[in-house]
């Protein structure tokens, strides 16, 4: 058994679980199989923590589009058959068992405010919002725990930090349409004043493009934004394809724009929050 492997100590039946995730998180690492003739092959290059790289490649190698970067994956590490077919509450699970051992082992802060600073500058709630159900437990984890020697919550950090685009987490739900994790972050704003007041500000944060993430809605509504010109410049999809896939992005982008209207609502029921 790799070193790695013994620093997993928790109680039955999360070690078990954990210990069958060791070999799948390590091929997702590695990223790759040995070839003779090019001597490595990438499923891709970006450098992911072992946390962003549970959830991501989950969704990632799970696409049809990617079916050469899953065969690779399951090359190097035939195991991973049986991660790559588990429903989302069991990878749900999953992450609550790392995130519980980080925590027992003083590392939940490091793990969680990682960023893969070479590459795309994501932290972990960039990553988790694809999975509303995953999401809202790194939320809750995040939001009940403070950054060190600070009287800031870890979550707070996480919504501050932008990307390599500069867009922030709310920036991110927005332009991905990520109704069901922005609702999960919503509801909470109106439960919890640390949670409400962190939102309230997150809502007047910039972009690149000097927008708000009100504003991104709006500008994927009257197609001008970035997001919307990227759509229709690609040139491996149909047209009917980029219609669709337009479409859909406006219909989530109202719903969020609703979200926003309930949400503001709600900001005017408290003072002004000072960051």
């Amino acid at each position: 058994m790799p070193k790695s492997d013994k620093l997993f100590k928790l109680p039955d039946p999360a070690q078990e679980r954990l210990n069958i995730l060791i070999p799948i998180i390590n091929a997702i690492k590695v990223k790759g199989v040995k070839d003779d003739a090019t001597k490595e092959k990438k499923i891709d290059d970006v450098k992911y923590s072992t946390l962003q790289c549970l959830i991501y490649y989950y969704d990632f190698l799970r696409r049809p589009e990617n079916e050469e970067s899953k065969q690779k994956f399951l090359q190097y590490c035939p195991e991973g058959a049986a991660f790559l077919e588990q429903d989302l509450q069991t990878l749900a699970q999953d992450v609550r068992f790392l995130l519980e051992y980080y925590k027992e082992h003083g590392k939940l802060q490091k793990r969680l405010t990682y960023q893969n600073v070479e590459d795309t500058d994501e932290n972990i709630l960039h990553v988790a919002m694809m999975f509303p159900e995953i999401f809202k437990i790194i939320i809750d984890i995040a939001n009940n725990n403070k950054l060190d020697g600070s009287e800031k919550s870890i979550l707070q950090d996480l919504l501050f930090r932008p990307d390599v685009n500069g867009d922030y987490v709310v920036h991110q739900l927005v332009e991905f349409g990520r109704v069901g994790s922005l609702q999960i972050l919503c509801d909470l704003a109106g439960e919890d004043k640390s949670i409400r007041e962190t939102l309230q500000h997150s809502m007047n944060l910039t972009n690149q493009w000097g927008l708000t993430p009100r504003q991104v809605a709006a500008s994927i509504i009257d197609e001008s934004s970035q997001i919307v010109k990227d759509l229709q410049a690609r040139d491996k999809v149909t047209p009917a394809q980029k219609e669709a896939e337009l479409e859909f992005a406006k219909t989530q982008s109202k719903e969020i724009v609703n979200l926003f209207d309930q949400l503001e609502l709600e900001f005017q029921k408290y003072p002004r929050a000072g960051m």
